[in-house]
């Protein structure tokens, strides 16, 4: 369902008699930013997005009717906004407290 969403999405920005064929690299792209990447979707889902069309991409170079995917390599673009805090070590006397507790004391008998 979500492949069939992504690939019904794409072709609601080309022209109705655009073929697969005229897609290329720039046409990938520009779906990329100015679609997927302005919807303010998570990274995640616009990676999905990305891999649904490169995967039917991936079956019409199988069946000949495009000679190469110009999704690949698309999907590596960061969003910005959405990047999670970078996670801290912990320090020694942290990782101390934590290897001399007592499991049973902190989650009871299992």
């Amino acid at each position: 369902m979500q492949h069939a969403l992504a690939v019904r999405e794409f072709a609601q920005t080309q022209p109705s008699n655009y073929a697969v064929r005229g897609v290329d690299r720039r046409t990938a792209g520009e779906f990329v930013s100015d679609v997927l990447l302005r919807s303010r979707a998570s990274q995640a889902t616009v990676h999905r997005q990305i891999a649904a069309l490169s995967s039917m991409w991936q079956r019409l170079i199988k069946r000949g009717f495009v000679a190469d995917n110009p999704w690949l390599g698309q999907g590596s673009v960061a969003n910005g906004s959405r990047q999670e805090p970078s996670k801290r070590a912990d320090t020694a006397d942290e990782l101390v407290t934590l290897l001399t507790a007592d499991p049973v004391a902190i989650m009871g008998q299992r």
